[in-house]
């Protein structure tokens, strides 16, 4: 990823990561899709946006690293 990519993900995590965790936890996962979704509640129920942390859960332990947050973000913006 180049510098630009690494300052983005990086402004983006630690804001959504309000209890300083280091993790983003299904509540601030939820919170991160609803802010950048332009809306104040999303269209998927808490399950969908389980399955999508989960399926972004790179090691299995129910929270996203700013590595495995990195790479969504990654695929969002990269071929």
């Amino acid at each position: 990823m180049s510098a630009y990519d690494d300052a983005l993900v990086e402004v983006l995590f630690n804001d959504a990561d309000k209890d300083k965790s280091g993790f983003l936890e299904l509540p601030e996962f939820k919170a991160l899709l609803a802010t950048y979704s332009g809306r104040k509640e999303l269209a998927m129920s808490d399950a969908e946006v389980d399955e999508a942390l989960n399926g972004l859960d790179a090691n299995a332990d129910g929270k996203l690293s700013k590595d495995e947050f990195a790479a969504l973000i990654k695929k969002l913006f990269h071929k």
